[in-house]
């Protein structure tokens, strides 16, 4: 594959994945937010790393 068509094909992919998430947060903020502290638990438990804890906090 072209090298220029493969930085097309993630431009575009970038973008629908923007726009993907835009729309999710403005038509269920809800869900979004159960989403984001079902992925953030984990990582904030006791005895993990403290990198990872901080991320989980981000």
């Amino acid at each position: 594959m072209d090298a220029g068509l493969f930085a097309q094909y993630v431009v575009i992919a970038i973008a629908v994945l923007a726009s993907a998430v835009v729309v999710a947060r403005k038509q269920f903020p809800g869900g979004v937010r159960r989403l984001r502290v079902a992925c953030a638990l984990p990582l904030v438990r006791d005895g993990r790393p403290p990198w990872l804890r901080r991320i989980g906090k981000a």
